[in-house]
């Protein structure tokens, strides 16, 4: 469990791994860092419908919603897609419990934003998947009446994780259209269906399942008609790609080299445009 994993005996690195093996069993690490991680969608069904309660249930949400305290497009959105053309439906300030579970009821998907700041054992389990992949991890709740679909088809610029705790939820995945839009640093617009061909994926996402897929591969889900649904997308990878760890360095050392020797002080030649071209231009 979640719990045990966590209790590894003060070793954070050992707990931070142990959690992770557990959200992807019963793959393992090196089969999913080989085969599948930046590379291709992975579906895990396994028929034990509480597997991930630790994560997210019903009572989560309802708890986070009856509040009324949560700040709607910060940390709850109500959003629908119908016609091809996707709707948000949200209020301005406070989101009041009664609200949001009204747009529930007329057929919007209810997001729920950084859960984390709310709820202390979602905080713990993101930190100690933090330690495992050694940059920020996120979250969003998702919840869909039956019959519906929340979103357009879209890209995101994270590595997502979706666990699967209630109802069943039919997904699309599809893989990038082209070179120029793999491993995208942000995400996509929504897109019309005539645009993103086929599916390289179709599934039924039923509760204590798990799909995973990387950043740049187009997704779109609805809920059964016969069931609600609830998930939590876990996510990683967000602007963490060799480009900002170079583009740190780099930054570091043109700052010490600045402060170091005086050479990077002095201004630039009045002709330099005439002998290397201004910056940004092509050729």
């Amino acid at each position: 469990t979640a719990r045990e994993a966590l209790e590894a005996n003060g070793n954070s690195k050992v707990a931070a791994e142990k959690l992770f093996s557990l959200l992807i069993a019963p793959i393992t690490m090196e089969e999913f860092y080989r085969d599948y991680f930046e590379k291709k969608p992975l579906l895990i069904k396994r028929k034990n419908g509480g597997y991930y309660d630790e994560f997210i249930t019903m009572q989560h949400v309802q708890l986070l919603v009856d509040k009324g305290a949560l700040e709607w497009s910060y940390e709850v959105d109500a959003t629908s897609y119908a016609g091809g053309k996707r709707t948000t439906h949200n209020g301005e300030g406070d989101a009041e419990g009664e609200v949001v579970w009204d747009k529930y009821r007329s057929g919007c998907s209810i997001r729920l934003l950084r859960p984390q700041r709310r709820l202390d054992h979602m905080c713990t389990l993101l930190s100690v998947l933090e330690e495992h992949w050694g940059s920020s991890a996120g979250a969003n709740v998702y919840l869909t009446p039956p019959g519906t679909q929340g979103f357009a088809p879209h890209w995101d610029d994270i590595e997502a994780f979706i666990l699967q705790t209630e109802g069943m939820k039919h997904w699309k995945v599809y893989a990038p259209r082209n070179k120029e839009e793999e491993m995208p640093r942000f995400s996509s617009r929504n897109f019309e269906q005539s645009e993103i061909g086929e599916p390289i994926l179709e599934c039924d996402l039923e509760a204590g399942d798990l799909l995973y897929f990387p950043r740049g591969f187009i997704h779109q889900a609805h809920s059964s008609e016969k069931t609600h649904s609830l998930h939590v997308t876990i996510s990683h990878g967000y602007r963490n790609q060799w480009y900002d760890y170079v583009k740190d360095v780099f930054n570091v050392a043109l700052d010490l080299a600045m402060k170091k020797h005086v050479d990077f002080r002095h201004g630039l030649p009045h002709d330099i445009t005439h002998n290397m071209g201004i910056l940004g231009t092509e050729g």
